[in-house]
């Protein structure tokens, strides 16, 4: 049985009706499908009441949560400095989608590197976690991205 950690755009694309990833997600139903706990933390931050988070949980808690391993957790840092300096908001500030994708990597990498399922181009940084990217119909696998 495959296993998947699914990105935070992937459970909104699902959310908003996206029928290509609903398409997948179906395809694959036998499999296990985890978010990241990154994931929760990332939705509920846009959210602007109790009652708003507390519906965001009812919808995302569907799926199984992976959290990074302690003995992981102290790499998050340095991977935030290696591969955020450059994904800026306008006023200078790391864009707040960089340090979640580089912390669900980190999810992905401390539980034995579960392939991640994305709709954006953003963990082309990744060389050891297989990448399945819905958008651009790419599987970026661990041993391409190293070329």
């Amino acid at each position: 049985m495959n296993e998947y950690i699914l990105d935070t755009c992937i459970i909104i694309e699902i959310f908003h009706g996206n029928e290509k990833t609903k398409k997948w997600i179906e395809d694959n139903k036998d499999s296990t499908m985890y978010i990241s706990g990154w994931t929760i933390i990332e939705l509920l931050k846009e959210k602007k009441s109790k009652l708003e988070m507390e519906n965001c949980l009812k919808k995302i808690l569907q799926w199984k949560v992976l959290w990074n391993k302690p003995e992981f957790s102290d790499e998050i840092p340095d991977l935030i400095k290696e591969e955020c300096h450059t994904k800026r908001e306008n006023n200078g500030n790391i864009k707040g989608s960089a340090i979640f994708d580089v912390c669900i990597y980190s999810t992905s990498k401390s539980n034995g590197n579960v392939p991640i399922v994305t709709r954006d181009g953003d963990f082309k940084f990744s060389k050891d976690v297989e990448i399945i990217n819905l958008q651009e119909d790419v599987l970026y696998k661990r041993n391409e991205l190293t070329k």
